[in-house]
């Protein structure tokens, strides 16, 4: 059986890592939003909740 050192562990992870959230981020590089998004929040402006 193979001894598994710390460093080759540490190793094999952050590779694991990094392939990892390659894959992960591959879809977002690849395609772009079409329209745009519009962000609006309604506040009370007037009341018991005014102050937020």
């Amino acid at each position: 059986m193979t001894r598994v050192t710390r460093r080759d562990f540490n190793r094999l992870a952050a590779g694991s890592a990094v392939a990892g959230s390659a894959a992960l981020a591959a879809p977002a590089i690849v395609r772009a939003q079409g329209n745009k998004l519009k962000v609006g929040v309604l506040l009370p402006r007037s009341g018991t909740q005014a102050f937020i």
